[in-house]
C-alpha cells in the first residue's frame, strides 16, 4: 500500500513540475525571451540567435556601358572590402531545437568597398561606403543563399579626369550613390569562421556623362561572435 501511495505521489509531483515548467516557458516566450530550464526538454532559449563580427576580402569589378562615341575598353580590376557584420538567424529547426537553427535569417553589413576598374585609358578607383541588407535562406546547417539590396555612398574617386582614346572624361560628375542587387552564398562554421561569395549588380549609371554600371564579384572571409544564442 505504501509503495502504491509513493508511486502516486511521485507521479503527481512529476505532473506538477511539467505543468509549472510549461507555464514558465510560455510566459518567457510572451514577455522577454530569457533562457529558462524545462526539466523535460533541457535548456530552451529565445527563438533566434544574434552574432556580430568582422569580414574582409576581394572585389573583382567589371563595368558595362560606354559614353557616347567612346569605347571605354573596360577590364576587370581588383579592389577590396572590409567592415562589420550583424547576423540574425531566426526560428528553430524543430520544436526542441535551440534558437537560430531555422530556415531564415537577416544579415546587415557596414563596409568600406574599393572598386578598381581598368579602361583603355586611365584606370578608375571608386571608394564607397556600402550597406548590404540581405535575406538569408539556410538550405543546410551553416550553408545559406542570400539576396537583397546593397546601398552605396561614394566617398571618393580617382583620377579627377581621365582620357580614353583621346576623349577627356571628368569624374567630378559621378553620382553620390548607387544601389546594387546582391545575390550570393555563404557558409558559417560552428567555430565562428564564415566564408562568402557574392555578385553585386549596379542598378544605376555612374554619372550623366558616363552611362556605365558596375558589377562586382566579392569573395569574403569573416569571423562571427555569438551575442545571443
Amino acid at each position: 500500500m505504501k509503495q502504491k501511495l509513493l508511486l502516486l505521489l511521485a507521479l503527481f509531483v512529476c505532473i506538477q513540475l511539467k505543468v509549472q515548467a510549461q507555464e514558465v516557458f510560455d510566459f518567457n516566450n510572451q514577455g522577454g525571451g530569457k533562457e529558462v530550464v524545462d526539466p523535460f526538454k533541457g535548456i530552451v532559449g529565445p527563438p533566434y540567435s544574434l552574432s556580430i563580427g568582422l569580414k574582409g576580402g576581394l572585389n573583382l569589378t567589371g563595368m558595362t556601358g560606354n559614353p557616347a562615341g567612346v569605347d571605354m575598353g573596360a577590364k576587370m580590376g581588383t579592389g577590396f572590402h572590409a567592415g562589420a557584420i550583424a547576423n540574425l538567424h531566426l526560428g528553430r529547426k524543430t520544436e526542441s531545437s535551440k534558437g537560430g537553427t531555422g530556415m531564415w535569417g537577416i544579415q546587415a553589413e557596414a563596409l568600406y568597398s574599393q572598386l578598381a576598374i581598368g579602361t583603355a585609358g586611365s584606370n578608375m578607383t571608386l571608394n564607397y561606403f556600402a550597406l548590404p541588407v540581405l535575406l538569408k535562406c539556410y538550405v543546410e546547417s551553416g550553408l545559406s543563399i542570400e539576396a537583397g539590396p546593397t546601398f552605396m555612398a561614394l566617398l571618393s574617386s580617382s583620377p579627377d579626369n581621365m582620357v580614353v582614346n583621346g576623349t577627356s572624361i571628368a569624374l567630378s560628375g559621378l553620382k553620390g550613390g548607387d544601389i546594387a542587387l546582391s545575390i550570393g552564398a555563404g557558409y558559417e562554421l560552428k567555430s565562428g569562421l564564415c566564408f562568402g561569395a557574392r555578385y553585386n549588380i549596379g542598378m544605376s549609371d555612374l554619372a550623366g556623362n558616363m552611362p556605365c554600371r558596375t558589377n562586382v564579384i566579392q569573395i569574403s572571409l569573416g569571423y562571427l561572435f555569438s551575442v545571443v544564442k
